[in-house]
């Protein structure tokens, strides 16, 4: 892993540790594939501009 990718990689670490059990506000529904996530599934999430492959999303993932 690059030195870039491992920054970017302890930041999503970091900022998951920091707000996975915040509880303030409500779920979102003003997209209708939201209202059916649960909110403990919390995960952050990077895409790259211009990369032309992607994963599948996994079973029970928030893919919209």
């Amino acid at each position: 892993m690059s030195a870039a990718a491992g920054a970017v990689t302890e930041a999503l670490h970091e900022l998951h540790t920091r707000f996975t059990g915040l509880r303030d506000g409500r779920p979102a529904d003003y997209i209708p594939q939201l209202t059916r996530i649960d909110p403990d599934a919390f995960g952050p999430v990077s895409r790259c501009v211009g990369v032309r492959r992607s994963a599948p999303c996994r079973s029970g993932s928030a893919c919209i």
